[in-house]
């Protein structure tokens, strides 16, 4: 199935929501599914948006209904209503940790080769009713997540540094294979 809003594709693979960003310009790439494994410690990132103006991670969560939960929470609460019209509750793994556990992992590897980046975490909701957090790092929707983006105006990294994250991704999507 396949969505196109305000520059952004969004795909359903494996019951996941992908993003796909088509920025007007050239510098951006974007990447979905990454897998990320070091010393033991395996993850995949959903999709991870490089420019000059930085990394953007965003764990992209497809949740119906309202979330519920603060960033030191372990877990977080989904509160859907059913097709009777009673409520229930899911409990879920705290997305928070789960993103900066992400960005933990890839800047990790990033240093291994010598490149010194940040990488900006995001949790970005595409079907949530509402998300009541006090996390500055969830967004609400694929747009929010598009716009934070488009704020970045400084360059953050060269061009050659651009060119060996990108080399480093590449490789990183390659050991999937």
């Amino acid at each position: 199935m396949e969505k196109i809003q305000n520059n952004i594709c969004r795909f359903i693979w494996r019951g996941a929501c992908i993003l796909y960003f088509k920025f007007i310009a050239a510098e951006y790439t974007s990447y979905n599914n990454i897998p990320l494994e070091k010393d033991g410690k395996r993850t995949e990132i959903d999709t991870l948006v490089v420019s000059k103006y930085g990394i953007f991670l965003g764990e992209v969560k497809n949740y119906k209904g309202r979330i519920v939960g603060n960033e030191n929470d372990s877990t977080w609460t989904q509160i859907k209503t059913s097709s009777a019209g009673e409520l229930y509750e899911n409990t879920i793994k705290n997305p928070v940790k789960q993103a900066k556990f992400q960005t933990y992992l890839l800047s990790s590897i990033l240093k291994d080769q010598g490149l010194h980046c940040y990488v900006n975490p995001y949790v970005v909701f595409t079907g949530s009713e509402s998300v009541n957090t006090d996390s500055g790092i969830v967004l609400r929707s694929e747009n929010e997540f598009h716009n934070t983006i488009l704020t970045y105006h400084d360059t953050r990294i060269s061009n050659e540094d651009l060119e060996k994250i990108r080399g480093v991704i590449r490789c990183l999507q390659r050991s999937e294979s």
